[in-house]
């Protein structure tokens, strides 16, 4: 008797998405599975596939709004069919099998779409702004007080002016990375309201 089980296929992708492109993951993630791979998980860059029979599946991605607990969320999609595949910090992971009878995107219309994209900014505002106004203390208070001594001025200087040269460039490109994404998704919002 052979109790041994099959062991699936793993298969391991790296990408990068930016915030505003979650359409473009969903239809990578939905061209995935008709190749044969379902999403398993993801990290944000790396995705993580088992090996599946080659159907046509869409893939969506929300990102719900605070008040929502997590297991209504995830049940009333499910109750409209979608499964629930994984979670990455607040994005959600759906997908069900396609159908030409129905829509297949989560979002009603454009205005829900436009709600949502607005929900991502404010939060990754508040992601950006402690970076900011760290930095814009330290340059308050280098250039403004003796705190921070010059080189070879003892501890406080020398750590502080250390800290600054290691930190400040670490949190500007952060700092951009993130305004460049809002800066996206402010474009996809005007995209949206405005429909040539």
């Amino acid at each position: 008797m052979n109790n041994s089980k099959t062991i699936p296929d793993i298969l391991t992708e790296r990408q990068i998405f930016y915030i505003s492109e979650f359409d473009v993951e969903a239809a990578w993630l939905s061209f995935m599975h008709r190749e044969g791979w379902k999403m398993l998980s993801t990290t944000g860059f790396k995705y993580r596939f088992e090996s599946c029979p080659k159907e046509n599946w869409t893939y969506q991605l929300d990102f719900p709004a605070d008040d929502v607990s997590e297991a209504e969320y995830i049940q009333m999609y499910a109750d409209y069919g979608w499964e629930f595949v994984t979670r990455f910090r607040q994005w959600y992971y759906f997908r069900k099998p396609y159908s030409e009878e129905e829509d297949m995107s989560i979002f009603s219309d454009n205005a829900s779409k436009i709600e949502m994209c607005r929900s991502i900014i404010r939060r990754h505002a508040l992601l950006v702004t402690p970076m900011i106004l760290i930095l814009l203390a330290y340059l308050l208070l280098y250039f403004t007080t003796d705190l921070f001594p010059g080189p070879g001025g003892g501890f406080p200087g020398g750590f502080f002016m250390g800290l600054a040269a290691s930190a400040g460039p670490v949190l500007i490109i952060a700092g951009g990375f993130v305004l460049n994404q809002l800066y996206r998704l402010k474009k996809m919002i005007d995209r949206l309201g405005n429909p040539a």
